[in-house]
């Protein structure tokens, strides 16, 4: 009789202290993956901020207005000339593409065997 409520209690302290800790690592956890999560998030803001002021740039570039005004075979050329030079450049973009308002794909520069080509259509 005197040992049963003893017995209880030593396993009811037990099975609180287990609980205790699985809450415990739960936590910890958790708090570890926000904290990765937050990480990668961040790296990804940065890296869309990067294509964003690169976007910027080239959009302001006047040859861009050239070929926007006047879409010609010379000024296009002259386009891909400069994407071809800021992809060198950069050494980030795997592709640079000028997709038209109807959905066309205008101009396209790739990397390919360790250089940057221009593919262009009219």
């Amino acid at each position: 009789m005197l040992f049963l409520p003893v017995a209880l209690l030593v396993a009811g302290g037990a099975i609180f202290i287990c609980l205790t800790q699985q809450h415990s690592i739960h936590a910890e956890r958790a708090n570890e993956e926000e904290q990765s999560l937050n990480v990668g998030v961040a790296a990804i803001g940065r890296t869309l901020q990067i294509a964003d002021q690169d976007l910027v740039y080239l959009i302001s570039r006047r040859v861009n207005r050239q070929v926007f005004d006047h879409p010609d075979e010379a000024n296009l050329a002259m386009l891909g000339t400069d994407w071809v030079e800021f992809a060198d450049a950069k050494r980030v973009y795997d592709k640079i593409r000028w997709i038209d308002e109807y959905g066309r794909e205008r101009l396209r520069v790739n990397y390919e065997n360790g250089s940057f080509r221009l593919k262009n259509y009219m």
